[in-house]
């Protein structure tokens, strides 16, 4: 079997989780550096399980107001725009496959398409990673828990030995459970995904976080080698003190020269024990969206920068997924020293 075939077989499981069925319509959407062979992988697993397809590809430039060393993760989203003959295409379908490089995720766009009913899924990484994390019922069980366990929290504290004390406010947040797939009108998610995040409380996170060794900076998939500490006051990153990683972090964030980079966007932890937190260190950067990093097992995960929720579309969005955090919710522990508290994860 051709490498092609292996791959639109894989594809074909996953879109088979995602309840692709005779009659309905996908979308793709691609851009000049998504990868030919997912296109081709889509297209045919779609057409095999009785489904019709079409492609809108995106023409992504960098305008004057965005740093020419990173495009952003809204950007082809803006490319794509809300009102085109090609978005109101999208949000005709019955599912969209998203297919470029950084993914439609923080920008007004994929807001519309899910709110007329429509599935979508992001599948940016190697086939190895696809398959190594594909989706399992048991995966799912347990984010779809920690999901309904910070739905009904009012307080996320999270503490580390290495200095992180920071507390969150996370009453009636919106939350989203990512296992992989997406079964039900109007879903996004991200092949693959093992976590789980909610949106606090908009100018509510107060404390510091203090990135260790080893943690990971996203986008630049890169591991911390020296400790950063970030102040947040009433929801905004106020001051990064440390070496070069410091350094990175501050002039990253402020050549975006846009205030509402400095944001809290969401947080969360991972729970996929297939998710590799070396993973980084073993592949190109240039081919992976990192969903290793976002979903280790026992990580916690904060973000900054945009939050549909409250209106926030800046494009300058940075992830942290951290080792060996504690993760409070309303004073009880669902991750201790970066180890799942199991009978929390279990726990119905």
């Amino acid at each position: 079997m051709s490498e092609l075939a292996d791959l639109m077989s894989l594809f074909k499981k996953e879109f088979i989780l995602c309840k692709v069925s005779k009659g309905e319509t996908i979308g793709l959407v691609t851009e000049r550096e998504s990868k030919p062979d997912y296109v081709a992988a889509a297209e045919a697993a779609a057409k095999e399980l009785g489904a019709s397809v079409f492609e809108v590809r995106i023409a992504v430039s960098v305008s004057d107001d965005v740093p020419t060393i990173a495009r952003g993760l809204g950007s082809t989203g803006r490319a794509l725009g809300t009102d085109s003959i090609e978005a109101e295409s999208l949000k005709r379908a019955d599912m969209v496959v998203d297919l470029t490089s950084e993914g439609i995720v923080h920008a007004p766009i994929r807001e519309e398409i899910l709110a007329g009913g429509a599935r979508m899924l992001t599948v940016i990484e190697p086939p190895e990673i696809l398959e190594r994390m594909f989706p399992r019922e048991e995966i799912r069980t347990e984010v779809e828990n920690a999901a309904r366990l910070l739905e009904s929290a009012t307080e996320m504290k999270v503490e580390s030995e290495s200095g992180t004390d920071i507390t969150f406010r996370v009453a009636n947040s919106p939350v989203g459970a990512q296992y992989g797939y997406v079964d039900q009108p109007g879903r996004w998610d991200h092949w693959p995904s093992g976590f789980v995040h909610c949106y606090p409380v908009d100018k509510s996170a107060q404390g510091k976080i203090v990135l260790d060794r080893g943690d990971i900076l996203l986008p630049f998939k890169r591991y911390v080698e020296e400790p950063v500490v970030l102040h947040f006051e009433e929801g905004f990153l106020r001051k990064i003190e440390g070496g070069f990683d410091a350094l990175l972090i501050r002039e990253y964030m402020e050549s975006w020269k846009d205030p509402e980079a400095f944001a809290t966007s969401h947080t969360g932890w991972g729970l996929d024990p297939q998710a590799q937190w070396s993973a980084l260190a073993l592949y190109d950067k240039f081919q992976v969206a990192a969903m290793d990093a976002r979903s280790f097992r026992g990580n916690f995960m904060f973000s900054t920068g945009p939050n549909r929720f409250v209106g926030r579309y800046t494009q300058c969005h940075l992830d942290f997924p951290m080792r060996a955090c504690s993760v409070f919710l309303d004073g009880i522990p669902v991750v201790e020293e970066g180890k799942i508290v199991q009978e929390v994860a279990l726990s119905e």
